[in-house]
């Protein structure tokens, strides 16, 4: 099939989507004989030998096109009070949360859908349209690919990057983006506040859950990654409702008290916890499925990759 015929350059995020769907009911129904393909993480995109009848409908919720129909879809803008509105929706669900006064502190970063196996190369392109759109005259570019680039350097087999120090060249040399990488354990609660103040858009790897995309600890088998947009704490005094207000003072020390926001290409769901637990889940990234993968370097324990602009 000719990847370009205009019948496939015209689908969409939400198409896609309905095709994924349609695939994964049949797969509950038993429709879908001898399947070959599965996955074996929480995103879409590795291929396992076929499930049992007993994981039919487990295996259906990781279905994706393995032949890809689309490199990238467009990005979409989600309106920042639709975030916020969604982020207060989070934290009601916290114990005490709806009785708390919050601060919060929420970057506007448009969101892409990943296609296949290829969360970080979807992350880098939001944090590039962030960066883009944030300058005084909104700028678009049309820039190389990333995936074609990411297979010619022999880092990726269709889209997966477990290297950080790859992914930072890469985006770096395709898409101008200036960042570096750092060792979270040199970094404190504030730390994470100050950049988002800064206007800075942190990298994040971890292993997400399969459903909520919230932190779990699977060494590595369900690795994802997103990009921290925002945070958000219990305060003290009063409420503060502007999203670029909050003191960074009021801050809190504790990874458990404060809360980031994650934006990640597996669903348009942000997903909200304790810094404590992303750091956890980041920090036990010590495998991946090697039947799946070929992966020259194991590189993402303990980092994240820290954007402060684009060139």
């Amino acid at each position: 099939v000719n990847l370009y015929r205009p019948v496939l350059r015209a689908l969409d995020e939400r198409k896609i989507s309905a095709l994924e769907a349609m695939l994964a009911q049949k797969l509950r129904r038993g429709s879908l004989v001898e399947p070959t393909e599965t996955t074996a993480g929480s995103e879409p995109g590795a291929t396992a030998a076929a499930p049992a009848a007993g994981t039919a409908a487990a295996v259906a919720d990781e279905i994706w096109l393995r032949k890809r129909l689309r490199e990238e879809v467009a990005a979409e803008a989600i309106s920042p009070s639709a975030r916020l509105e969604e982020v207060r929706s989070a934290l009601a669900d916290i114990p005490d949360g709806e009785c708390c006064a919050w601060s919060y502190r929420l970057l506007d970063v448009p969101w892409q859908r990943q296609v296949g196996p290829s969360c970080g190369l979807a992350a880098v392109r939001m944090i590039r349209d962030a960066f883009l759109q944030w300058r005084p005259e909104q700028e678009t570019r049309h820039h190389a690919s990333l995936l074609a680039a990411a297979l010619e350097r022999g880092i990726t087999s269709d889209g997966e990057i477990y290297d950080l120090d790859d992914l930072l060249s890469l985006s770096h040399d395709i898409c101008g983006l200036q960042g570096s990488i750092l060792d979270t354990n040199d970094l404190a609660a504030a730390d994470f506040v100050s950049f988002l103040s800064q206007g800075h858009l942190l990298f994040l790897p971890y292993d997400a859950d399969c459903s909520t995309k919230l932190p779990m600890l699977c060494q590595g088998a369900h690795a994802h990654c997103g990009v921290v947009v925002g945070a958000c704490w219990r305060q003290v005094g009063s409420q503060v409702l502007d999203l670029r207000e909050a003191g960074l003072e009021e801050a809190p020390a504790s990874g458990e008290d404060l809360l980031l926001v994650v934006q990640h290409s597996g669903s348009r769901r942000l997903a909200v916890a304790a810094l404590s637990a992303w750091l956890a889940s980041n920090a036990q990234l010590e495998s991946f499925n090697k039947s799946v993968f070929k992966v020259k370097e194991l590189n993402l324990s303990g980092k994240v990759v820290r954007f402060k602009g684009i060139a």
